[in-house]
């Protein structure tokens, strides 16, 4: 049986990010892709910056 070649890392995309609230568990979703949370909760999330690539010297 034939093996398909390793991409070696994930694909990478980036889309606009929609935060929600639905039956008391928190939402995102990311195009068709959907993160619900486990446990109940409403609390905002934190409040995160792109870092810079790192450079090596």
């Amino acid at each position: 049986m034939a093996r398909m070649p390793s991409l070696g890392a994930p694909l990478l995309g980036f889309g606009e990010l929609t935060d929600t609230v639905l039956s008391g568990r928190r939402v995102l979703a990311v195009g068709p892709n959907l993160l619900i949370a486990r446990e109940k909760g409403n609390e905002p999330l934190p409040e995160t910056r792109r870092r810079p690539p790192r450079v090596s010297p």
